[in-house]
């Protein structure tokens, strides 16, 4: 596919310009406006982007996709270890 198609089939996909448009986007900036988008609560988003980025700075401050199940389970894990 040239170019060309694929910018005009971009723009009238909305999940896929949407796609597009947030790849630059930080990613606790994408959370809050998928939970925007969703109308959730505010009190929902300041849960949601608060344990993200404690999971984010336990784990040295790595991007979540470059983390697996294993990184995923020592975190959820923590509370049961320091009891």
């Amino acid at each position: 596919m040239d170019t060309g198609r694929l910018a005009s089939t971009l723009r009238r996909s909305p999940a896929k310009s949407l796609t597009i448009e947030m790849i630059n986007v930080p990613l606790l900036d994408q959370v809050r406006q998928c939970i925007r988008l969703k109308h959730m609560s505010m009190k929902t988003e300041e849960s949601y982007v608060y344990y993200i980025r404690e999971f984010i700075l336990y784990q040295n401050k790595r991007h979540p996709k470059e983390m697996g199940v294993e990184e995923i389970r020592a975190y959820v894990a923590l509370p049961y270890l320091v009891c």
